[in-house]
């Protein structure tokens, strides 16, 4: 569930992104350095996640 969560989330941002490129340049600036700063942080997070679900589901199965 927790990966769902961080799905949406991740989905969530990059919708917001695409909404803010229509916006003044200054607007797209903040929004860009924002971005740098979360998108690493939301991938590593949904990455673990996924990550954590497949190991557990291949040591249920042994």
């Amino acid at each position: 569930m927790f990966g769902f969560i961080l799905f949406a989330v991740f989905g969530v941002t990059v919708i917001f992104a695409f909404i803010n490129t229509s916006k003044s340049a200054a607007t797209w600036a903040q929004t860009k350095e924002l971005l740098d700063a979360i998108i690493p942080v939301e991938a590593t997070l949904l990455g673990a996640v996924i990550g954590y679900y497949f190991a557990l589901e291949r040591t249920s199965r042994s």
